[in-house]
């Protein structure tokens, strides 16, 4: 940093953050060699507050994108969800979001008002959003709401699976309901981050019918005509 940035970040502290630049193409470059040389797949994750002249360079450098179902879920009534592109990593939800029935039921805005993260007034408007959001998803999807947690699951893992997406992952925890988060970021000793353990055991879950009837028919998805599994 020049003397005028060094003395401009002498006015926050850490808690403020800060952005901070790479040599972009340089960095793009080696990852593009290391990628053929690993003959393996880049992934960026540009979910949050990223610049739109990364994502675009994400593209342009042939690094997959990511595209998570629950951040891009709207309570539009059309099109409510976005259409999902080829060259990206679909999913419900990330290591840093709720899982899936905590999300429908709209737990993880529970959780934000016990750690004073926001208000009653803003915890009801959320409620509000998420409600209208998962009518209109339901609507989208042809899926009448019903009462249990997991109404949308399916769905909605079909709709990512049909996808033309190079790659779908899917939250083994999702599967079977799990409602505690892995992480819940701007915590620390507050929540137990990092540090749960799975519910079930291996050979546990890989005897639930949960589990085991929803990977076999992504499988299967994956397989058909018309989805980009290379």
């Amino acid at each position: 940093c020049s003397e005028k940035e060094t003395k401009f970040m002498e006015n926050f502290k850490a808690k403020d953050g800060a952005y901070v630049r790479y040599p972009a193409e340089e960095l793009f470059a080696i990852l593009a060699l290391e990628s053929h040389r690993n003959q393996s797949v880049v992934v960026g994750e540009n979910l949050g507050t990223v610049p739109g002249y990364v994502n675009r360079s994400l593209v342009k450098n042939g690094v997959r994108t990511m595209y998570v179902a629950e951040y891009e879920a709207t309570p539009r009534e059309e099109a409510p969800l976005s259409a999902v592109p080829a060259t990206v990593i679909a999913s419900l939800n990330t290591h840093d979001m709720p899982p899936f029935a905590a999300y429908e039921a709209a737990l993880d805005v529970d959780d934000r008002l016990d750690l004073g993260l926001m208000d009653e007034a803003m915890a009801m408007q959320e409620r509000e959003t998420r409600a209208k959001t998962l009518r209109s998803v339901a609507n989208h999807l042809g899926v009448t709401p019903g009462a249990q947690p997991t109404t949308l699951l399916r769905p909605l893992l079909k709709f990512l699976g049909t996808s033309p997406a190079k790659t779908v992952l899917v939250n083994l925890e999702d599967l079977w309901g799990e409602i505690l988060p892995q992480n819940v970021p701007g915590t620390m000793s507050e929540r137990p981050n990092w540090q749960r353990k799975a519910k079930y055991s291996l050979s546990e879950f890989s005897d639930m019918p949960a589990v085991v009837d929803a990977l076999g028919e992504i499988d299967q998805l994956r397989r058909e005509p018309g989805t980009n599994t290379r």
